[in-house]
């Protein structure tokens, strides 16, 4: 992982895409929370995942900032599997996602995916979306609940838009139900990780940069986005979001996971140890997830 600037990312980002392809895509994951919390935080990653929306609109355009990036001389991410395009006869779920590294270096690299759709039901599994391009065939991945982080995405500087915690955090524990066993590449964290108590804990490390006023704020958001990307869900939603948060508090083992990943990545740098790491964990709980269970409640009754 190399240590990146959002600032940076975000304009070279911007000076390739054309002022409307800009409106369509939104920066999530850990450059995005490093952009909404200032002060020219920089963060420890290798990907800038970035979500193109509407869903409606993804394929097509999707294809077009994947050959605007192209014709940009940005160039696909080496991998001994994926790095080549697929051939129109492979399926979706088989063809190589669209990785590019910007020109002139190899410390990170843009990931594009789809917005879900929205007309069904969130699923857990990823959903896969054929793309043809300048360079061959690709796939945009896309997760279910990640279209709650077009809600209140943040207009940048640059014309491109980035996710907001509040709204990622949301997704991440909608997304981890329950804390599975599947493991991520373990490489970059020098262990085996189970992908629940990285993405879980990534939650607390936006609860530790916000601090308590900005978790405090979530709730009423969090109802607010339930209640406008899934009407019919909101309230079921609303009241099971915290179910695998809450067991991998309950777990030694999984808490020192999700810490090891905090550390590696968004707090890297900051010395956070398991008290600070449980104490901001309670107050997710407290105040965010408590009120948003009563916000559904109150709906309800």
């Amino acid at each position: 992982m190399n240590y990146l600037q959002p600032a940076q990312v975000l304009e070279q980002l911007a000076r390739t895409l054309t002022p409307a392809q800009r409106e369509n895509v939104i920066i999530v994951g850990s450059l995005a929370a490093a952009y909404s919390f200032g002060n020219d935080r920089g963060v420890y990653t290798k990907d800038v995942d970035t979500m193109i929306v509407p869903h409606a609109a993804a394929v097509v355009t999707g294809q077009e900032v994947a050959n605007q990036l192209m014709g940009g001389k940005w160039t696909l991410r080496p991998d001994a599997r994926w790095g080549r395009p697929a051939t129109a006869d492979v399926p979706a779920n088989e063809r190589p996602l669209v990785r590019l590294h910007p020109p002139g270096t190899s410390e990170w690299f843009i990931e594009l995916m789809a917005a879900p759709d929205q007309s069904h039901a969130p699923r857990l599994e990823r959903d896969f979306f054929p793309i043809a391009t300048q360079q061959g065939h690709f796939s945009l991945v896309s997760f279910g609940y990640l279209a709650l982080v077009q809600h209140d995405a943040v207009k940048s500087e640059f014309g491109v838009r980035v996710a907001t915690p509040a709204m990622m955090a949301m997704a991440n524990m909608l997304h981890h139900p329950e804390v599975r066993p599947a493991l991520i590449n373990g490489e970059e964290y020098g262990r085996p990780i189970k992908r629940s108590n990285k993405d879980l804990g990534r939650v607390v490390s936006l609860a530790i940069l916000g601090n308590v006023p900005e978790v405090e704020s979530w709730a009423p958001r969090w109802w607010d986005a339930l209640q406008a990307i899934y009407p019919d869900l909101a309230a079921d939603l609303a009241k099971r979001a915290g179910n695998g948060f809450r067991q991998m508090l309950a777990s030694v083992e999984d808490i020192d996971q999700a810490l090891h990943t905090c550390n590696v990545g968004l707090l890297a740098g900051m010395g956070v140890g398991h008290d600070t790491f449980k104490r901001y964990a309670q107050v997710v709980v407290e105040d965010a997830l408590r009120l948003l269970e009563k916000l559904a409640n109150e709906t309800a009754a």
